[in-house]
């Protein structure tokens, strides 16, 4: 995007005696894009993982029916992840490279993605939870389980448990924080287009 039309659309909002940075807007939607993109990249790479991790659960580790169908869940639960992952930011992946007003529209879709995001995570700790679960209990109820084991389940359960209680608070933070951004950015864009 040129500078120039930003420098215009900071005239016009200067006419407008709005309060909005409009060199601000610019940077900001430039870092939004950035991280998105770079937390979409590390989920896939967490979600590949997670489908190994499945994949060797369900053929190389004796083939117990409770082992076996903890590695199908997980497989399952990385795939869905995987898709959801990419479907929460899509409409937003691409900044416009136009006008300020294109830009703008642009970072509405970011932070409708972040909404979608935010539900999406919200969404996915029940099965998270029930995940954790049947795999604590697959482990502990092994027919092969050394006491070392046992404080490995503890220690997980302990781990994952404040995992999904974080995650939990922190969709429910930045649904809201993103739904004032949407609301934010409404506003803007119907200055703009008087």
């Amino acid at each position: 995007m040129a500078d120039d039309d930003w420098k215009d659309m900071g005239a016009v909002w200067q006419d407008k005696k709005s309060d909005v940075d409009i060199s601000a807007l610019a940077k900001n939607i430039e870092k939004k894009t950035r991280l998105m993109r770079f937390c979409f990249f590390a989920e896939a790479a967490i979600c590949v993982f997670g489908i190994g991790w499945g994949i060797s659960w369900m053929f190389g580790r004796g083939h117990e029916t409770a082992q076996v169908g903890v590695g199908l869940a997980f497989f399952i639960f990385s795939v869905v992840g995987l898709y959801l992952a990419w479907w929460s930011r899509k409409d937003a992946w691409h900044a416009a490279s136009g006008t300020p007003l294109e830009e703008l529209k642009s970072a509405r879709k970011r932070a409708q993605a972040g909404v979608r995001y935010a539900v999406v995570n919200l969404w996915f700790i029940t099965p998270g939870f029930f995940l954790m679960v049947y795999t604590l209990w697959s482990v502990w109820h092994s027919s092969d389980k050394t006491p070392a084991d046992e404080t490995r389940v503890i220690a997980t359960a302990a781990v994952f448990s404040i995992a999904l209680v974080t995650t939990f608070l922190w969709a429910l933070w930045y649904r809201k924080k993103r739904l004032r951004e949407v609301t934010a950015l409404d506003q803007v864009i119907r200055e703009m287009e008087e």
